[in-house]
């Protein structure tokens, strides 16, 4: 490689680029230690003729080397050694969980044509499942060793699966990563191997909007629009499948909005003042009203736009801004004070007591 580069020219006036393979990145580590820009690109955007019939080693250079001077190539994020160490790391114990799951759908359908059920109430993979597995016996002897070797095949799989977890802790500590893995195990849904997995993907200040990163993930909407015409369909899956798989994982775990009737009412607050009132009924926001948990739920079915508590309150809007959100907290005080009686207009037409206007 370096004489290569020296029959080519300086490196300084050189720039570089291939495809991101399997062959890992040796060769743009090897190319930036002699002064050569390189460039690493992602082959899945080169853009392919219909046509096109003859595909060899030189056209393909030519190809990209025409797209990275026009500017239209895709860079992919390059980690250094220690990064890509953990990233292959939690990788590789991805790779023995799937063993496991593999191993585990050959115990459970061999189970399955031998007619074998697990006993009422005991959940699959427990160690109540376990236990019962390991009290199975057959009648016929290829049975027997069949089942043997499948329950030991599992418990093969299920150490490969402990050891890279124990790697992944120890690289964890004293790895530069080492904070920011921390600090995404607080959120809710992410352990040692989901924040890794997420850290190891690069960093996310790369991005220059939200839309990118989901972009990045493959979880934004597939779409074939034209015209007048909007089709969107399911997510695109593109871009890092580990990535992708972990952060949905990660918000399945998160708790679904809790029904309006199991909310705890809101503390009534200090009785307003006649300025909050005249602001209040002047912030021209839309105001829901909730005298009950059945009130509540009528008033979504109707599409009011707001969830109230089962106490009497006012909610405004939906997806209220500051001054909307400051509004909120003065209606909770009307209702709560000496303005009980005031009439502040409701979406659909009824007031703040729940009466239709007039009454």
């Amino acid at each position: 490689m370096a004489k290569l580069v020296g029959r080519l020219g300086h490196p300084q006036q050189l720039l570089a680029c291939f495809e991101a393979g399997p062959c890992g990145y040796g060769l743009y580590r090897q190319l930036m230690a002699l002064g050569v820009a390189c460039v690493v690109v992602a082959p899945s955007p080169v853009p392919v003729r219909p046509g096109e019939r003859v595909k060899t080693d030189r056209r393909d250079a030519v190809k990209l080397a025409t797209l990275l001077r026009s500017g239209e190539r895709t860079a992919v994020y390059v980690p250094d050694e220690r990064e890509e160490a953990l990233r292959d790391r939690a990788r590789a114990r991805e790779d023995a969980k799937q063993d496991e799951t593999r191993a585990r759908h050959r115990l459970t359908k061999f189970l399955l044509r031998q007619g074998v059920r697990p006993p009422q109430g005991v959940r699959p993979w427990t160690a109540k499942y376990r236990k019962w597995l390991d009290s199975l016996h057959f009648d016929r002897p290829e049975h027997e060793i069949l089942f043997g070797e499948y329950l030991r095949a599992l418990d093969k799989a299920a150490e490969r699966v402990d050891r890279p977890t124990h790697a992944i802790e120890q690289l964890v500590e004293g790895h530069p990563l080492r904070r920011l893995i921390g600090a995404l195990q607080a959120l809710k849904g992410f352990q040692l191997v989901t924040a890794t997995t997420v850290a190891v993907a690069g960093d996310f200040l790369r991005f220059g909007h939200p839309r990118q990163v989901m972009s990045y993930g493959g979880v934004v909407p597939s779409e074939r629009s034209s015209g007048g015409t909007i089709r969107r369909g399911a997510i695109t899956k593109t871009g890092n499948a580990h990535l992708r798989r972990v952060i949905v994982e990660a918000a399945l775990e998160l708790p679904l909005s809790a029904p309006s009737q199991h909310r705890p009412a809101q503390t009534p607050g200090p009785p307003a003042t006649e300025g909050e009132r005249h602001r209040l009924e002047g912030e021209g926001a839309t105001a829901c009203a909730v005298s009950s948990a059945r009130g509540s739920r009528q008033t979504q079915e109707r599409g009011g736009g707001c969830r109230g508590s089962g106490a009497a309150g006012l909610c405004l809007g939906h997806r209220a801004g500051s001054a909307q959100r400051q509004g909120n907290r003065e209606a909770g005080r009307l209702n709560s004070g000496s303005f009980q009686g005031t009439h502040v207009e409701a979406k659909g037409g009824a007031s703040a007591s729940g009466q239709p206007p007039g009454r």
